[in-house]
């Protein structure tokens, strides 16, 4: 706690607070007693989940605090402080940092459990023949909730704490980075910061913290409403869960965007207005589908602590663009298809292991072990933990890039539709158009529109059909995955 908000909290409320005389723990001291002693303010973002600039406080995040204070009062004390802190002065780094910590730990603790608990047990003994793949039966992942991941600040301090462009390229110069083999580095720091990229990684991360304090706040509203029941004709449940989905669409989409590409990210276009410029995409109940990375895919893969390495997340980025692939929402990675064949699709890539999925029966996700996004994850928490090598993540995009893309994006375009840059008419009827992210990372620029009033662009209707935590995969195995995939491929094609 700094020493300034001591003084203003006065001595006696201040040696309250801390729990400690003379530089020691007071013995048998409660939580009930160390939360009495802080400010009216972080007292309230405690007991009712009040909002500071960090975010919403919720219940479990209080239970976390509350379980480290009964294991050990000192850290206890540390975690109330940095909340104080937190709330007080917006310094939200020191807490976030603590809390994701204890957070991981207390889910481990909590799967620890459950695996002893479960020791003898049969879970499906008679499993549907649908839910088998080549690999074997599909694992349940432990949750099927959506969480908001922090975003690494270390960027952020490296600027700060930097005096001149040799303190940033040594900071840049991360244990990650040094482990990046020579043939998969693209970039290095002294290149990313003297070619002015390192300003549009600062960018990118001041965008990428925003949106996920947005989307951290949808996802509180939600679940604060989940379960309460609300007068006949409130939707304020139902626009929570629309606001929160759609934020954490925009993280995803953000995060996978490509620095170093310039192709126009156009999910969040104004579609009523695209439907009267293009009428096929007013032609019965269309959707959108990220053609190669799905949106949550592009989540897994650069938002994990891993990837939010500066230079693991641009040399990512460049192996991305060198075997072309395609991610976030847009002009190459968007497909425009009917409702109907698109879950029918989704169904498909489900029951051949290549998409992870929620099982509202279980309550569980499932499956997913040939899920780039699942595999890049699980890849980066084992990198993270020293049993694997950062390599390991580029090598899997090869992979991906050699045998899965192209089977998707034949399959797509059979079962889905056409992309949205074989469209007719849709670049020009999007030329006016230009996502205020893109352009303040300088992907697209600021188109300069028209006063005159656009003409409704004729398109034909493509003539394609239907137009009109996870449990780790095995890392060791990450190196016979090629054959693997291969297999499969042939196994889709013969039947």
């Amino acid at each position: 706690m700094p020493f300034e908000h001591l003084a203003k909290a006065g001595f006696r409320q201040a040696t309250r607070y801390l729990g400690r005389r003379g530089g020691k723990v007071i013995k048998n001291l409660t939580w009930e007693d160390a939360v009495k002693g802080l400010q009216h303010q972080t007292r309230e973002t405690i007991n009712s989940g009040k909002f500071h600039k960090g975010g919403f406080l919720d219940a479990s995040e209080v239970k976390v605090m509350e379980d480290t204070f009964a294991k050990n009062t000192e850290e206890g004390l540390e975690f109330l402080e940095e909340l104080e802190d937190a709330v007080l002065n917006d310094n939200n780094h020191n807490f976030q940092g603590h809390l994701f910590k204890n957070s991981r730990e207390a889910n481990a603790d909590i799967q620890t459990a459950a695996i002893e608990n479960s020791r003898g047990m049969k879970i499906d003994p008679d499993p549907d023949p649908d839910d088998l793949t080549p690999f074997g039966g599909w694992p349940l992942k432990k949750s099927g909730e959506k969480l908001v991941p922090e975003i690494d600040d270390n960027l952020s301090r490296s600027l700060l704490a930097a005096n001149d462009q040799k303190d940033l390229v040594k900071s840049l110069r991360t244990p990650l980075y040094t482990g990046i083999a020579e043939h998969h580095i693209q970039i290095t720091p002294e290149e990313l910061v003297s070619s002015g990229l390192f300003d549009t990684m600062v960018k990118r991360q001041g965008l990428l913290e925003e949106q996920a304090i947005v989307t951290r706040e949808y996802k509180a509203q939600k679940d604060a409403l989940k379960g309460q029941k609300l007068p006949e004709g409130d939707r304020s449940f139902s626009q929570a869960k629309k606001n929160f989905k759609t934020n954490n669409r925009l993280l995803n989409d953000l995060a996978s965007a490509n620095i170093f590409t310039t192709t126009k990210d156009v999910f969040g276009i104004n579609r009523p207005k695209l439907k009267k410029l293009l009428p096929i995409f007013g032609e019965g109940k269309k959707e959108w589908h990220h053609t190669q990375f799905f949106n949550s895919q592009g989540g897994k893969a650069f938002l994990n602590k891993v990837a939010q390495d500066p230079m693991v997340a641009a040399n990512l980025f460049l192996k991305l663009r060198e075997l072309e692939i395609q991610t976030s929402g847009t002009i190459k990675n968007l497909t425009l298809g009917d409702q109907v064949p698109h879950n029918e699709f989704h169904k498909m890539l489900r029951q051949k292991g290549f998409e992870a999925w929620y099982d509202p029966k279980k309550k569980m996700l499932r499956g997913g072990e040939a899920d780039i996004g699942e595999l890049l994850e699980a890849i980066a928490e084992s990198v993270g933990k020293g049993e694997t090598s950062i390599n390991e993540m580029f090598d899997i995009l090869e992979v991906f890039s050699e045998r899965m893309a192209p089977w998707l994006d034949k399959q797509t375009k059979e079962q889905v539709g056409q992309r949205f840059e074989n469209i007719p008419g849709f670049e020009e009827a999007t030329e006016s158009y230009a996502k205020d992210t893109d352009v303040k990372l300088g992907r697209v620029k600021k188109p300069k529109k028209s006063k005159a009033p656009q003409q409704v662009l004729p398109s034909k209707p493509p003539g394609s059909p239907g137009q009109g935590q996870p449990n780790a995969p095995n890392i060791k195995r990450l190196q016979e995955l090629d054959n693997q995939l291969g297999d499969m491929m042939e196994g889709v094609k013969s039947k």
